[in-house]
């Protein structure tokens, strides 16, 4: 603020020193607003994916990635227009133009999905048991006749094997969602701090081109 001051008549310089001062309070009413919309734009997404989890679905990490990348190019569009606004506001009057602000964003790597597990022994052998049975109860027709107390027993085994191959792929599937909703919270919390970091860098560009922009005023 010296710097404004030292240059022209104390009234001039008192007046830019006033801009600069209305400037960094508007900049802190940006932030208040940007950190409102992000976090409504992180909660957003975050119910979105939380609905995609209940659907298996191959491209998920994929269709993450591009809404992570969606909303950091609308934030930080926001932002600027915010900024640019204020920048407008503090230099009205004056004769000079809003300094060019940052507007290129490159959107971060995220984290690898998690793998998914191999098969437990429990899986594999249910697997193989369940291939067993049908594959048994397929031939016992033919080796035994018409003879029920076969096909009977057959059907109860197969029977108990798929019960216990659902229970298994269930629980499989439970764990599997779990793993991804782990790794989308982490995503989406990773994407907030990198976004709210971009956007202070921003914001501290911001102010000391203003200061420029004011001091060659002066």
């Amino acid at each position: 603020m010296d710097v404004i001051d030292r240059g022209g008549p104390p009234a001039r310089g008192a007046e830019l020193a006033g801009r600069l001062s209305w400037f960094a309070d508007e900049l802190a009413q940006v932030r208040t607003t940007a950190s409102s919309e992000l976090a409504q734009g992180i909660r957003q997404l975050r119910d979105e994916t939380r609905a995609r989890l209940e659907v298996p679905d191959p491209d998920y990490p994929e269709l993450l990635a591009a809404a992570v990348a969606e909303l950091g190019r609308r934030f930080l569009r926001r932002t600027h227009d915010l900024t640019y606004a204020a920048a407008a506001r503090t230099l009205a009057g004056l004769d000079t133009a809003v300094p060019p602000l940052i507007v290129e964003w490159t959107p971060p790597p995220i984290s690898p999905a998690p793998r998914r597990d191999r098969w437990s022994a429990e899986e594999r052998a249910i697997a193989v048991s369940s291939m067993i049975g049908a594959a048994t109860l397929a031939r016992w027709p033919v080796l035994v006749g018409t003879l029920p107390a076969p096909l009977t027993a057959g059907v109860s085994v197969s029977l108990v094997l798929g019960a216990a191959w659902a229970l298994a792929s269930t629980r499989r599937s439970g764990a599997e969602r779990a793993r991804l909703r782990q790794w989308t919270n982490e995503v989406l919390n990773d994407t907030r701090s990198v976004l709210e970091s971009d956007f202070t860098q921003r914001l501290v560009d911001a102010r000391r081109r203003m200061r420029h922009v004011l001091a060659a005023q002066a």
